[in-house]
């Protein structure tokens, strides 16, 4: 354990509490290449602190930038913006 009293690597086990999922969910995830682990012998996964913490800050920023899609602002920009579509004042 380091300073802060985390763990150094998590389990499967551990990183499915941790994320409140199943475990079978990080294994695919694992097998997938979203997130990078370490195999110890012939059963044992490891998961690194700070491979899951880098995990998390970039599947935050991809959801953040899916939503965000220039192409769905432009759409209800133009949507906004066309004649028909403003609102009068006192209507």
């Amino acid at each position: 354990m380091n300073d802060a009293g985390a763990a150094l690597v998590y389990s499967v086990a551990e990183v499915a509490e941790l994320l409140r999922m199943g475990e079978n969910r990080v294994y695919e995830m694992v097998a997938g290449g979203r997130i990078p682990a370490i195999k110890w012998g012939d059963r044992s996964i490891c998961i690194p602190r700070q491979a899951l913490a880098q995990y998390l800050v970039d599947e935050a920023f991809r959801q953040q930038t899916a939503r965000q899609q220039p192409s769905d602002i432009a759409t209800a920009l133009a949507r906004v913006t066309q004649p028909g579509n403003r609102r009068r004042r006192g209507a």
